[in-house]
This record gives C-alpha cells, sequence and structure tokens, in this order.
C-alpha cells in the first residue's frame, strides 16, 4: 500500500467512519488464460445503517501519480481511462461482488488534482458515463488534514506514518483558519512575512481554500 492509499484510507476511516480493508487481492485472468494476481485498493463498508453519502457498501481506487493536473479530457478519452488507467474492470467488480454478498455497491476514484475549471464536469461525467464518484485528491488531502487540526486531535499520537506526519506537519508548519489552509505565525516570522503588506504577498499565504 502505497503512501497515496495511505492517505485514502485515513480519509474513510478516520473522517467518513468506514471499515476499510486494503489490497483485497483476487486472481485475474488474462486474455490468454492465464491467471494471476490482482487487488482492489480499498474496500469500504460503513457500519451505520442508512449511511448516505458513498453508501454502505463500497470499493475504492487512487491513482497515486502526482506529476500533473488531470483534465476533462484525460477522463472522456475512453481509451485512457479503459484501457490505460484501467478503471474498476469486470473481474474487479465480480471480485467486489464476491466480497459483499451483494450486487449494489458504490464504485469511488480518487485522482490527483483535477483541472479546478472543469472540476465539476469531470465528477458529472464519471456519475452519468460510468456510474462512479470521483474524488478530487488535493479535497480528499484537505479534508483528511481539516478533521486533524481538531483540537481534541492536533496533540493526540496516531498509529500510522502518513496521519502522524500530516499531524506533524499542522502542528508545526501550517493551521487552518475559515476553511483556509496558511501558515502558522512563526514560519511567517521566519520568511518575514507580514500581514500587512500588500496584497499579493498577503495572497501568497493561501495555499488552499476549500471549495
Amino acid at each position: 500500500m502505497d503512501v497515496n492509499e495511505q492517505i485514502a484510507k485515513a480519509y474513510f476511516e478516520e473522517v467518513c467512519s468506514y471499515v476499510v480493508k486494503t489490497n483485497h487481492y483476487f486472481k485475474k485472468k488474462g486474455k490468454r488464460g492465464g491467471a494471476g494476481p490482482a487487488d482492489i485498493d480499498l474496500i469500504l463498508i460503513h457500519p451505520q445503517k442508512g449511511y448516505k453519502e458513498y453508501g454502505k457498501y463500497a470499493i475504492c481506487t487512487v491513482k497515486g501519480w502526482q506529476s500533473y493536473k488531470v483534465s476533462i479530457n484525460d477522463i472522456k478519452n475512453q481509451k485512457k481511462f479503459e484501457e490505460e488507467w484501467k478503471i474498476f474492470e469486470k473481474q474487479e467488480l465480480e471480485a467486489a461482488k464476491r466480497f459483499f454478498g451483494v450486487d449494489k455497491f458504490s464504485k469511488i476514484l480518487i485522482l490527483p488534482p483535477i483541472n479546478s475549471k472543469h472540476k465539476k464536469e469531470a465528477i458529472n461525467y464519471c456519475k452519468k458515463r460510468y456510474n462512479i464518484i470521483l474524488l478530487d485528491f488535493s479535497d480528499v488531502l484537505f479534508e483528511l488534514i481539516e478533521y486533524l487540526s481538531k483540537d481534541n486531535r492536533m496533540y493526540r499520537s496516531f498509529q500510522t506514518e502518513s496521519l502522524q506526519t500530516l499531524r506533524i506537519i499542522l502542528v508545526n508548519l501550517l493551521q487552518i483558519k475559515d476553511s483556509v489552509l496558511i501558515l502558522q505565525p512563526n514560519i511567517l516570522e521566519h520568511l518575514q512575512i507580514n500581514k500587512n503588506q500588500n496584497n499579493i504577498e498577503f495572497k501568497s499565504k493561501k495555499l488552499f481554500i476549500k471549495k
């Protein structure tokens, strides 16, 4: 499980209260008749009856490259989406059905940052074309950081390295105020940034804003 999947797992466990199983392996048959191991990144079951946001049962695939922004053209490119990215292939869905024992479950796709100009269009397209819930990795990360920033969680220890790393960053470098992630005052002093300086420098403190 890579760090992208660790962060997604933490999001679903901590923020959404799912029970999460990682790297669920199944035997995948090749086109030439052979078979080899494959896995579902995350399998999610919500213990609360009637939970609706992502459904009681869900599977999630996390695409880990973070080198460029995903465009609407990438998502609408059927060959890229289905053959190159291999999003929720038939055998993966069949493995999920066997695990859950039911046919009805949500399909969640987490992609690296999606071009903000077309994010809503991309989300709607995935829902309509593939019946997939599309999440932007940066939104998932922000919600997790916002969750960890609460006073009752900021200073407690976490078992996973990914959560501990995020907590250390929050304690030492960042803070959230009015849903805006900003640098801690001591870091601003170190960088010699003054609140009263011109607007361009002031805006540089705003790292990203929750939509």
